[in-house]
This record gives C-alpha cells, structure tokens and sequence, in this order.
C-alpha cells in the first residue's frame, strides 16, 4: 500500500497533560488487585529524574 502523508507528533507532554483520575478508573476495570492499582498510582504521582553521564 502507498502512504502519500507523513504526521509528526510531539508526545513530550503527554503524560503532564493526561487526567490521572481517568486514567485510574480506566485500569480499574481491567486491574482488580488493590495492591497493583496502589502500585500505578506511586508511579503516576512520582517525579522523574534524569541522569547526565559526565
């Protein structure tokens, strides 16, 4: 199949901008283990750090 279009995205911010209430309801329904939810939730609330080598 021929592809006439290229899309150019830029997901940097995606995750700052996502509604994390909806996105735990949303693994709710698929998750029902309360540890593992508890788990998605530490990691959504975290902060990120980058490591610079030299």
């Amino acid at each position: 199949m021929k592809v006439n279009y290229v899309l150019d995205a830029d997901i940097r911010g995606f995750f700052d901008n996502l509604d994390k209430s909806w996105l735990i309801k949303f693994v709710e329904h698929r998750v029902a283990d309360p540890r593992i939810l508890r788990l998605i939730q530490k990691w959504l609330n975290a902060g990120v750090m980058e490591y610079v080598n030299g």
